[in-house]
């Protein structure tokens, strides 16, 4: 009885502590391009301040011993034989070996800051191609929409349509009754193909998890849609190259920056397009076990950084 009261209390507090944490995580990622652009700063200038203190303090003393210990050089053996070049020679890597201890520590503080200002960089070009990946898909996408909009409306009306004039819709007697048609109660024919969102991916072949089993392949979705949402649960969000990960899908670029966020304006969920209302043709046959393989659609909440 205790050992099932304490494991409920753990499971309550990582519940409640998860998504906390998983934020401040979150959050501290979103922030890691300033702090270590700040902290390279910060460390350019100390190692520039340390040299400039050992150069003052230290170097000094190291120059006057080099020269004593050449001037007992000089005295000791006579110039230009063997023991006067090994003796000289000893005394320079001496001398050597204590400037670049005294400016060692400066060195490796500035290399560091430098890949630190570096990284930064590095962390900002890459969300700034991911986000530029993300707003190309959703441009193109748009454009798609907008043209098919103008094929079933004319390109008048859609304009009236995106300037946000007054349409006249098709009467639903002049609409296209044929079979495939589909006709919405305002009388507009709709086109029957099915589009997807640009971050919709082929789970097949090309997955290393993919198999030729239709029902191990639909559990197989099944179980890590399941894993994604409890990830989101506990973490508080989800990036779709993790899910990616997770299926056996190349990353993508939009996928660095785009995916799930809980308490945000999404749905506070994870699907992959298995179980919408009105499947496509190709994820019911997949569902029914016909097919091996699908077109997974991801429910995207957008760019998460965005929503903190």
């Amino acid at each position: 009885m205790k050992v099932e009261i304490i494991n409920k209390a753990a499971v309550a507090v990582k519940n409640a502590v998860g998504p906390v944490v998983g934020k401040a995580g979150l959050i501290a990622k979103k922030a890691s391009p300033t702090v270590m652009l700040a902290a390279g700063g910060v460390g350019i200038v100390a190692a520039g301040v340390w040299a400039c203190v050992n150069s003052y303090k230290k170097l000094p003393d190291i120059v006057k011993d080099s020269n004593g210990e050449l001037d007992a050089v000089d005295v000791n053996f006579e110039k230009g034989t063997p023991e006067y070049k090994k003796a000289t020679t000893k005394s320079m890597i001496r001398t050597t070996g204590k400037v670049v201890r005294i400016y060692s520590g400066p060195i490796i503080l500035g290399t560091v800051s430098l890949g630190l200002i570096v990284g930064s960089h590095v962390v900002l070009n890459r969300r700034y191609l991911g986000a530029a990946a993300a707003y190309k898909a959703v441009d193109e996408a748009y454009k798609t929409y907008r043209n098919r909009v103008k094929d079933i409306l004319g390109e008048e009306a859609e304009n009236d349509i995106y300037t946000g004039k007054s349409v006249s819709k098709k009467n639903k007697d002049a609409a296209d009754d044929s079979a495939d048609a589909v006709i919405t109660p305002d009388g507009i024919t709709l086109n029957p193909d099915f589009h997807c969102s640009p971050y919709a991916r082929f789970f097949d072949e090309n997955s290393i998890a993919w198999k030729k089993n239709p029902e191990y392949n639909m559990l197989f979705l099944r179980n890590q849609q399941n894993f994604a949402n409890d990830l989101l649960h506990s973490r508080g969000h989800v990036f779709l190259n993790e899910v990616y990960d997770c299926l056996g899908i190349p990353r993508s670029r939009a996928g660095a920056v785009v995916g799930w966020i809980m308490d945000g304006d999404g749905d506070n969920y994870i699907t992959f397009g298995l179980d919408n209302i009105n499947p496509s043709e190709g994820v019911r046959d997949f569902v029914n076990g016909y097919e091996r393989s699908v077109l997974l659609d991801f429910n995207v909440d957008g760019i998460i950084y965005d929503k903190i």
